[in-house]
């Protein structure tokens, strides 16, 4: 009995696509890729990458240059290019079978097992050659018992993190200790309201659990929480958390999120607010590193010390994420959202907003230990009633800009530096702000 293990089943398949299937699509003149040709069957990949670069504008669409081309793609691993000119070889050709194996090759390179295993079925449709036939049903068996060795395994993440900083305005405070207001004319913040600095430590935590039902029904549990405290200014240290659980259905190319969280925070050693969040979520991936969301947040705020501030928010947001691969080293993901405040009190309708905004996080890998990630988000909010010192509607805009880089120094410790820029611009002087903020953390993951 053969066993294929992970590691092999890409290689054994090279071997048999190169030594098994030398079938030409369609006929073609006799010199038109023969140098390509050539150079693919000496292994001189690089060069044949470049020769195919060449020849994509005149010839791209012909069904054997795609697939000359896919084959250099995935030598040089720009698998990205080999998915497109093999996708379109199959449609073209879909009862010829090495650019299906080819392709499922791609998949496997991709990680994408579930678009693998279908075009190996597909393979098998087409009456292939005994050892064909054989090899790719032992990738059918090894492939489909992974997926439900997976289906019945239990997932657990957590991560233990320590870290300092300096933050220059952690109370969103003023330069000026006094501020000149209409009606009120010249005014002497209090201490409360001017601008603070100081240095702080943190200690945060995350876990999750995830455990799949059924094959396409998976129930979690998540954790993440932090207790900040500053040198100087103890009365705002901050201790946070967020209890989330949940259930998910579908698969990797389309699923749906249910789920409720509560969120405490405390302040200086005192209760400031505690919500509910319902959470629903739906994803569909659009290509195998590209995927599109929509989700609503429901909230239930209650503010401890306030309570006109009880409030339900409600936000509606979309995301389109494209994720690193082995070719390609960046990510990116671009947000938008909507959403309303609801006072739960009549006194509390100067304090409901409506929010919008839209924002782009990026990241690069450079190699396996290391990654920098950038991110910028703008958002408006503009208030529901006048405000009873300046007598117009209270309008802000918030610029937020993080950059930063993260190091694995080990397979499970990892070393983060991190800076946050936040400015907000209101048409009401009183609320203009900036806040920056640098940090490094070391983490452990397990």
């Amino acid at each position: 009995m053969l066993l294929f293990h992970k590691k092999n089943i890409k290689k054994t398949l090279r071997l048999v696509i190169i030594n098994g299937l030398l079938i030409p699509i369609v006929s073609i003149a006799a010199n038109t890729y023969q140098q390509l040709e050539q150079q693919l069957a000496n292994k001189h990949y690089p060069q044949a990458w470049h020769s195919a670069e060449q020849l994509l504008s005149e010839h791209g669409g012909d069904a054997r240059f795609d697939y000359l081309y896919a084959l250099a793609a995935i030598a040089t691993h720009h698998y990205d290019q080999a998915l497109f000119s093999l996708d379109r070889v199959v449609i073209n050709n879909p009862n010829v079978i090495r650019p299906r194996l080819e392709l499922a090759r791609v998949y496997l390179q991709l990680n994408n097992k579930r678009a693998a295993i279908k075009e190996f079925r597909e393979v098998l449709k087409l009456d292939p050659a005994p050892k064909i036939k054989e090899t790719v049903e032992a990738y059918l068996t090894q492939l489909t018992h992974q997926n439900k060795r997976q289906t019945k395994t239990s997932e657990t993440h957590a991560s233990l993190s320590v870290s300092s900083g300096y933050d220059d305005n952690l109370n969103f405070g003023l330069d000026d200790t006094a501020i000149h207001l209409p009606l009120l004319g010249h005014v002497t913040l209090s201490s409360g309201s001017i601008r603070k600095k100081d240095h702080f430590y943190e200690l945060s935590s995350q876990a999750r659990y995830q455990k799949k039902i059924k094959k396409k029904m998976a129930w979690f549990a998540s954790y993440k929480g932090a207790h900040r405290h500053y040198q100087k200014v103890s009365d705002f240290d901050l201790l946070y958390g967020h209890f989330n659980v949940g259930i998910r259905l579908g698969d990797q190319t389309r699923s749906s999120l249910l789920s409720l969280a509560y969120q405490p925070l405390n302040q200086g050693g005192n209760h400031l607010t505690d919500s509910m969040v319902l959470t629903l979520n739906h994803q569909y991936s659009l290509k195998t590193n590209q995927d599109l969301s929509a989700g609503l947040n429901l909230e239930r705020l209650n503010h401890k010390k306030d309570k006109r501030q009880d409030k339900t928010r409600l936000i509606l947001s979309g995301k389109y994420t494209v994720s690193a691969t082995r070719n390609r080293k960046f990510s990116q993901q671009y947000q938008l959202y909507l959403g309303t405040e609801i006072s739960n009190k009549k006194a509390g309708k100067a304090f409901n907003r409506q929010i919008m905004g839209a924002g782009l996080q990026l990241s690069k890998r450079w190699n396996k230990q290391q990654t920098s990630f950038s991110g910028v988000s703008l958002s408006h909010y503009q208030y529901a009633t006048k405000h009873p010192i300046y007598n117009k509607k209270r309008k802000d805009n918030k610029l937020t800009l993080t950059i930063g880089h993260q190091l694995h120094l080990t397979k499970v410790l990892r070393l983060k530096l991190s800076t946050h820029h936040a400015i907000t611009k209101s048409n009401l002087g009183l609320y203009n702000t900036k806040r920056n903020q640098i940090k490094l953390a070391i983490s452990y993951h397990f």
